[in-house]
């Protein structure tokens, strides 16, 4: 049996962006335009791309975080997953980071 390496996440949503963190660099950059895609679809993508999840922190100013989190939810992949949400002001990814990286220390 292969030992599987956890990977804790930061997930930052707004209404024009998202970001996808995990450990010290952005893995991820969608940029959300009303009318291309719903929240459900973005959800659905960012899900897909949340490899050996252990831990996420979805944050940000706009109400698609709580969207996201209960498609984790929903997930069959993810019913092993904790998740939290934290309301936020809007950031870039940099700034993303640098709080992930004091609420979820990376080991």
């Amino acid at each position: 049996m292969k030992n599987r390496k956890f990977q804790n996440y930061g997930i930052y949503i707004d209404r024009n962006r998202s970001f996808i963190l995990a450990s010290d660099s952005i893995l991820y950059e969608e940029v959300i335009q009303p009318g291309i895609q719903n929240t459900k679809e973005i959800c659905s993508t960012i899900i897909s791309r949340l490899d050996n999840a252990h831990r996420i922190l979805i944050f940000g100013p706009s109400k698609p975080k709580y969207i996201l989190q209960q498609e984790i939810r929903k997930s069959e992949n993810m019913n092993h997953v904790s998740e939290e949400v934290l309301i936020t002001e809007q950031m870039n990814g940099e700034e993303a980071l640098f709080f992930l990286q004091k609420i979820i220390p990376f080991s």
